[in-house]
């Protein structure tokens, strides 16, 4: 079975669904130049695939953690 898998840049890639999915992933980040352009820059792009996999519902409330926490940090460095 042959999975199309939207990536970054608006880019397709065929890949199998047979548990080899990592080292598809891998590979198609390392043959592309953006993407590697964007990894060389520090971006996690394992972090922003994993994160691509969550509903829009479970996005929204894990940045509405991060935002309450960096308001609770910022408030404590004031005291």
């Amino acid at each position: 079975m042959n999975l199309r898998v939207g990536l970054l840049f608006g880019k397709t890639a065929k890949m199998s669904d047979t548990g080899d999915q990592d080292k598809d992933i891998e590979r198609y980040i390392n043959e592309s130049p953006e993407l590697a352009e964007a990894r060389a820059a520090g971006v996690d792009l394992w972090a922003l695939w994993a994160n691509l996999h969550r509903t829009p519902t479970e996005r929204v409330r894990r940045h509405q953690i991060a935002i309450d926490l960096m308001r609770k940090l910022q408030k404590a460095k004031k005291k």
